[in-house]
């Protein structure tokens, strides 16, 4: 049954429960506080396992992070000092992003003093300066990998004579260093 009683400009509307409603009310409210106690417990065990998860992925990133940072830092200072000789600058970086999937090496190069360092890319630079940057990478890794040399096809297509008659010096310079140790 409904009641509605006026007081001056305001009317409110009440609501006469009958006994077999306010049962099912009961029920509902019942089985609602159940579900919501179902519900608690299932975020409270996904919360302990996003915890745990979380800790696990830390201690993975702490156990290989340290060393593959510092192979790139290694690599990196070969491709300084090798670009310094070309009188260019050229550094390589981790580039790392909330996604592991997502990161990777970023190799930076500047072959004229009017430019700032900038990403290698397809778009950039000419064809001779990403060949004397892919070479210098390349000779970079010697010592750093078990793999004793590199097979590339036509490396100083678009080289000026310049930077290819240095990088030839320099790979030159990296095999004496290798055949001496191996001797």
């Amino acid at each position: 049954m409904l009641y509605t009683v006026c007081l001056g400009k305001k009317s409110f509307t009440t609501v006469n429960l009958t006994i077999s409603s306010t049962s099912k009310v009961i029920k509902e409210y019942t089985e609602r506080k159940e579900e919501i106690e179902m519900y608690s417990k299932e975020v409270e065990a996904n919360q302990q396992k996003l915890v745990s998860l979380q800790q696990r992925l830390t201690s993975l990133h702490e156990q290989w992070y340290e060393p593959v940072s510092s192979l790139v830092e290694q690599i990196n200072e070969k491709f300084r000092v090798f670009f310094a000789t070309l009188k260019c600058c050229g550094e390589v970086l981790l580039a790392e992003h909330e996604d592991y999937e997502k990161w990777g090496i970023d190799i930076k190069v500047q072959f004229r003093n009017s430019d700032d360092l900038k990403r290698l890319t397809s778009s950039y630079q000419s064809g001779g300066e990403k060949s004397v940057s892919t070479i210098l990478y390349l000779l970079s890794l010697q010592g750093l990998t078990d793999c004793p040399f590199r097979v590339v096809d036509e490396i100083n297509q678009g080289m000026d004579p310049r930077n290819e008659r240095k990088v030839f010096e320099m790979m030159a310079k990296r095999l004496r260093l290798c055949v001496d140790t191996t001797a």
